[in-house]
């Protein structure tokens, strides 16, 4: 009685016990008796009444299953129009995506062969790919099917007659050029989900050194024709100390679309400018949809071209290639350089599609330092003034995406302050009158705001000119307890950007003020916030108390009615923190403020 008879002759109770026992462990299928145990490994390979069924040879796909030849006389490995689940270059944890996945379905559906060639190898595993069969094509290219559900009929045979020698259900098999050879639409294998949980296709496409390609960039044929979609834009300051007004190291814009350029790619905007006041770096949100569906796929390159101003009024801006991001291939042995790719905060929380567009070491690009050092309008030492950058996104099959932006690099910390503050009226003046000049200042409006997000202009203030750059800010006399709004100074450039400046509240109290003080860590640092009792307050003093007993002194900012910001790098950290406190002092230097917080 032949093996496959011993099958056969088993109840179908035996079976199904037998089924059970081999979902567990390699253990469970080793210490089983000889007979039983090859019993279980072949149960476990999915053997079946339908597969027997099926032609001893590879079987040729029917006329209407064949998919268009793409430009270099490859197709699809499934019939009909490709559908994508995950892209080529996509995010992974710690790696990249090295391929592309094709939905399937709950369907076991056969997986034609690419091109001619011959099956090279093929292996068997609980995890990773599952069941995966590698196709060596004629035109020296490798081509990789995973998580299937089982070989063509030759092939499961030789695959079983392996596992049973070896008593496991893992194996691996290479084969030589001449034993099992395939033409071009041959069914080689077929779909499942071994080695995953969603059924589906992942396919690969190597060159002839097994580094993986994006399908679509080596002959296989898709009807594309949209660029990637730029979502957003984010700005990170790289420096040590600086934070956005609304207290974050972080800013988000949004793009909208602006219809095509002159050369017809997809354009997009930010409606705002930017205003910096330190060494910045760029991250951009962009996904590129290749079947108008809502699978979204990685772009194929992502360029950064930063332009200076102009010498001459009549001459045109110049842009320079900064940062280039390409990934149509991927070498195995840089699945690391995914974290030089991908925001890995956002990635985690399901955000997969925001890359960064400058180095993070040592040398980092960033936008402010972009260009050389010298002076524009004032003499500082990184160069003040407008910019412009432009992003440029392309997709696999050459469709191309441009999103255009300015910037300003101005000084940092408030460009006035407050010299003088009665119940009806504030007297502000330029701290530097040539520098403030030279920024190109159009507008100087009065804010109040509820929430350090919620400005808006208000109506219960003017403002007047006053000799030397300085201004009169006029109160409505009617307004009764001011302290119970915050005003603040808008700036407004010439060239777009805006900027909150001086706040009208922070003023010398004459009254003891209660401060609550927090922390939270993010932006790759420390962040202590202070939340005062008060908004006649002067800007508290925040320091961190180290193991040592020593202090360490932040600059803290208002963002908000009542709160304070002020930021910590971790190089600064050198020893435990224990503590934290903050005070306040009037104009004569009394306390007013004097709050601590012991963590120990």
């Amino acid at each position: 009685m032949n093996l496959r008879a011993k099958i056969r002759a088993l109840p179908q109770e035996a079976i199904l016990r037998g089924r059970n026992i081999v979902s567990g462990t390699k253990n469970t299928i080793l210490r089983a008796p000889g007979p039983l145990r090859a019993v279980l490994i072949l149960l476990l390979s999915g053997i079946s009444v339908s597969q027997r069924a099926i032609g001893e040879t590879p079987t040729k796909a029917e006329p209407s299953n064949q998919i268009s030849r793409g430009d270099s006389g490859v197709i699809w490995p499934l019939a009909g129009k490709p559908d994508f689940s995950s892209g080529f270059g996509d995010y992974r944890p710690g790696r990249f995506h090295y391929g592309l996945d094709l939905r399937t379905g709950d369907k076991r559906r056969p997986v034609l062969a690419t091109v001619s060639g011959y099956i090279w190898k093929v292996s068997v595993n609980y995890f990773g790919f599952g069941k995966a069969l590698y196709l060596k094509g004629d035109n020296g290219s490798l081509y990789v099917m995973a998580h299937l559900d089982r070989f063509s009929p030759e092939i499961e045979r030789v695959v079983k007659r392996k596992q049973l020698k070896e008593q496991s259900y893992f194996i691996q098999k290479e084969f030589k050029s001449s034993e099992f050879r395939v033409n071009q639409g041959d069914t080689i294998c077929f779909t499942g989900k071994t080695g995953t949980k969603d059924p589906h296709l992942h396919f690969e496409a190597r060159d002839s050194s097994n580094t993986p390609r994006s399908p679509l960039t080596v002959g296989f044929s898709l009807n594309d024709t949209r660029g990637p979609l730029f979502k957003s834009v984010i700005f990170e300051y790289i420096d040590n100390a600086s934070f956005f007004s609304h207290g974050s190291r972080r800013q988000t814009f949004a793009a909208s679309a602006a219809g095509k350029d002159e050369n017809g790619a997809r354009r997009f905007l930010l409606d705002k400018v930017p205003y910096f006041t330190a060494p910045t770096g760029i991250l951009a949100t962009v996904r590129d949809y290749p079947t108008n569906n809502k699978f979204g796929a990685s772009p194929r390159y992502l360029r950064l071209r930063i332009a200076e101003p102009p010498i001459a009024p009549d001459t045109l801006w110049e842009f320079k290639l900064k940062y280039e991001l390409t990934l149509d291939s991927l070498s195995y042995l840089e699945g690391d350089k995914s974290l030089c790719v991908y925001e890995q905060g956002f990635a985690q929380n399901g955000s997969k599609n925001c890359y960064w567009l400058f180095e993070r070491d040592n040398n980092c690009f960033d936008l402010s330092s972009s260009v050389e050092q010298s002076t524009d309008r004032v003499g500082v030492s990184f160069k003040y003034g407008l910019h412009r950058a432009r992003i440029e996104a392309a997709d696999a099959v050459g469709n191309m995406s441009v999103l255009e932006f300015s910037y300003f690099n101005g000084p940092s910390g408030p460009l006035y302050e407050l010299i003088d503050v009665h119940s009806d009226y504030a007297i502000i003046t330029p701290r530097n009158y040539d520098s403030v000049k030279a920024l190109g200042i159009s507008e100087i409006v009065v804010v109040e705001g509820k929430s350090r997000d919620h400005w808006r202009e208000s109506e219960r203030a003017s403002i007047d000119s006053l000799d030397s750059g300085a201004f009169r800010i006029n109160f409505d006399p009617n307004v009764g307890e001011r302290k119970r709004r915050l005003f603040a100074v808008l700036l407004k450039g010439i060239d777009g950007w805006r900027k909150r400046d001086v706040i009208l509240s922070a003023y010398p109290g004459s009254r003891e003020v209660k401060v609550s003080l927090s922390y939270e860590l993010k932006d790759k640092g420390l962040f202590v916030h202070a939340m005062s009792s008060s908004l006649i307050t002067t800007i508290p003093q925040v320091q961190l108390l180290d193991s040592r007993g020593s202090a360490i002194n932040l600059n803290s900012r208002q963002v908000g009615p009542r709160e304070f910001v002020a930021f910590c790098p971790p190089s600064s950290l050198t020893h435990p923190i224990v503590g934290m406190r903050s005070f306040m002092f009037d104009q004569s230097q009394n306390a007013i403020s004097d709050e601590k917080v012991c963590f120990l």
